[in-house]
């Protein structure tokens, strides 16, 4: 059985903040509304060991060895969702594993590769971005079409010295 926290509301218009237990949250509905009250809100409820105060930690090796795994992947021709997919399954910690699932799913959306790895720029150092070798929205804000010579070069740089020491080439 499981833990509900519920908020339901009593025929005379009193509010009732609850918990109780049932197979599921429709049995608990079903049983709520038996009982005459009109139910707000069920949530479930988690055991204090349940509860994740800070994110688990993904590690500069980790992301180095994703890194170099696609690299191999992708060189032997196999798809990018096929390739995150062994990532996804070899993956023991389980933020990381979240966050290959992730970008997984984004690229058989048709989101680019560079545009994947940007959404999880609190793992991916920006350089990483630079160097998938693919202009990337949050890794480039402005276009050279918008932008001025000036930020071009400094763009130029950051992709260049990125590549040097990739892991990623062609």
């Amino acid at each position: 059985m499981t833990s509900y926290r519920y908020v339901a509301v009593a025929p005379d218009g009193k509010q009732i903040k609850a918990a109780a237990e049932a197979a599921s949250e429709e049995v608990l509905r079903t049983e709520l509304l038996l009982r005459n009250l009109e139910v707000k809100r069920i949530r479930t409820q988690r055991k204090f060991t349940e509860i994740e105060l800070t994110k688990q930690r993904v590690k500069p090796a980790d992301v180095m060895h994703f890194s170099r795994q696609i690299a191999a992947f992708v060189r032997s021709g196999i798809p990018l969702a096929e390739a995150l997919e062994v990532v996804e399954d070899d993956a023991t910690n389980k933020r990381w594993r979240a966050i290959v699932v992730e970008m997984r799913e984004a690229i058989q959306n048709g989101v680019p590769f560079s545009d994947a790895v940007a959404a999880h720029g609190e793992v991916f150092p920006r350089t990483t971005w630079g160097s998938c070798g693919l202009r990337s929205s949050r890794a480039s804000s402005t276009s050279r079409s918008t932008s001025s010579p000036s930020t071009w070069s400094a763009t130029s740089r950051l992709v260049s010295r990125s590549s040097r020491h990739s892991p990623i080439r062609p």
